[in-house]
Parts: C-alpha cells; sequence; structure tokens
C-alpha cells in the first residue's frame, strides 16, 4: 500500500482510469471486472447479499497494482481485494485444491511430495482419461517429460554440502519455492551469474521459506505475516542485500515493511 493510501470504497469518483491499466479488464472487457467495478461492489453489497458469484469476480485480480498507482484519489484497490478475499471462505467455501496449495506454500517441504503425487496420479489415469477432461488439463504439467521433478531441494543440498568452503559473501540469495523445491538449476545458475559479478557466490539462509504472496492473494494475511517473520528471523545473521531469482518473491518481500505497518519491532 502506498503511504497514506486509501481504502475507502465511498472515495471512488468512477472516473475510469484504473480501467487504463487494469490487465484483466483489459483481458475481458467486463466492466464487473474494473477496479471500480469491484470497489461499487463492496460499498453496495451488504455482507449478506454476497455470493459465489461476487466471490468469483474478486478472484479475477492479480494483485499488481497498476490501478493504485494511477489512481488519483489514490485507493488502494488492491488491498481491498485482499480485505474481500479473506472472507471468501465464509461466503463461497474454498476448493480442496487451493487449500492444499496454500498449505504446501505455508509448509513448503510439502511442495516437493505433492509434485510428485501428481505425477504418480498421472501415471496413474493418463490411459484412461478423455482427452477433453478437465482433470487431464489439470495433471498436464505432471505428463513424462513435462517437469523434471528434482531428487532435493536446492537448499537440502547447501545443507548437506559439508565439503564447502566458507566464502566470503557479499549478498544473500532467496531461492523463492520455484527454484527451491521444483527448479533448482535456476538456483545454480542464478549463483553462477553472482559469482562471475561478486567473485563468490551468495549465503543461502537455511531456515528461509515462501515469500507469502500466494497467501496473500488468498487473502490470508495472517499466513503472509507469519512467513515474513520466518524470513526475517533466517536472514538477520548478517545486513547483505537480497537478491532473488523470482520477480514475484522480489515483490512480496519488498512489501514486507508495509505487511508489518503495525509491529514497529518486526519493521
Amino acid at each position: 500500500m502506498k503511504s497514506g493510501s486509501k481504502k475507502d470504497e465511498d472515495g471512488c469518483v468512477k472516473c475510469g482510469t484504473c480501467n487504463t491499466v487494469c490487465p484483466v479488464y483489459l483481458a475481458t472487457g467486463n466492466e464487473i471486472h474494473t477496479p471500480r467495478g469491484k470497489q461499487h461492489l463492496v460499498s453496495r453489497l451488504q455482507k449478506g447479499e454476497r455470493s459465489a458469484h461476487y466471490a468469483d469476480i474478486f478472484s479475477k485480480c492479480l494483485l499488481c497494482g497498476a490501478c493504485h498507482e494511477a489512481c488519483p484519489r489514490d485507493l488502494d484497490t488492491p488491498q481491498l481485494v485482499v480485505d474481500v478475499r479473506s472472507e471468501l471462505p465464509k461466503i463461497s467455501g474454498i476448493s480442496f485444491l487451493k487449500y492444499i496449495s496454500r498449505k504446501a506454500l505455508v509448509h513448503p517441504v510439502l511442495l516437493s511430495g505433492l509434485t510428485k503425487a501428481g505425477t504418480a496420479a498421472n501415471n496413474l489415469l493418463g490411459g484412461f482419461l478423455p482427452k477433453e477432461s478437465g482433470l487431464r488439463l489439470r495433471l498436464v504439467g505432471f505428463e513424462k517429460g513435462a517437469l523434471k521433478l528434482p531428487d532435493s531441494s536446492y537448499i537440502n543440498k547447501v545443507k548437506a554440502d559439508v565439503s564447502a568452503e566458507k566464502e566470503a559473501h557479499t549478498v544473500n540469495y532467496f531461492t523463492g519455492c520455484l527454484a527451491n523445491h521444483l527448479q533448482p538449476d535456476i538456483a545454480e545458475s542464478t549463483q553462477f551469474l553472482i559469482s562471475k559479478a561478486t567473485g563468490s557466490k551468495a549465503n543461502v539462509a537455511l531456515r528461509q521459506t515462501c515469500c507469502g504472496m500466494a497467501a496473500m492473494a488468498a487473502g490470508r494475511p495472517d499466513e503472509a505475516l507469519d512467513l515474513a517473520k520466518k524470513n526475517i528471523e533466517s536472514f538477520e545473521e548478517n545486513e547483505l542485500p537480497i537478491v532473488t531469482s523470482c520477480s514475484s518473491c522480489y515483490f512480496q518481500l519488498k512489501t514486507y515493511d508495509e505487511l508489518l505497518d503495525d509491529d514497529p519491532e518486526w519493521q
């Protein structure tokens, strides 16, 4: 949230500036998907009137912040969307798949296990499902050769490398879930580039976890806050700058100071 920004939905004057920068609206052309449309819905509907359709509308937002940057009245619609999403399970329930996915990111050790389970499910069901099956589409990422699963996460490999020499690090490396659990080649390549640029590999905080973006996008700022604190504890051993190979993680890490607005000690 920008400093001094507002969440007062009654402050929207429906000027439409946000429409010109909203990627969802530009893709669908549906007024109901605009930031001002979401502002209008929140200001006009009572909680008892909110439905599954209402939940679907608020699920269609990337939280990119473009509307907030463009808004002449500084209305923080992304934060409004997060607030509404925190109520969505009470309104329309939450799918088992979304619940498991979010929990896997909060507890990343589950992530590799779930991926292996997906591969097994694809091998078991792939030959029996019709081509047009929605379940087949969900399993497509687990087809043979589509995703090479690592034997171990990148951080676990770093932990196991007891023979590694202690280096005078100049930066820290935040891997993110993808490079750590699913594609450690990204982490290896990042370390190669860092060593070329600085003369040594980056320090890898062994207790780092998910950045928290998925939890925040799901309307669970409590989980995002917990993850932020775990990462702060993980990196507090030094004051070196942090490099990450994931743009989503970069965005989320930059919001930690705002996420901790009400907690000066952690901020």
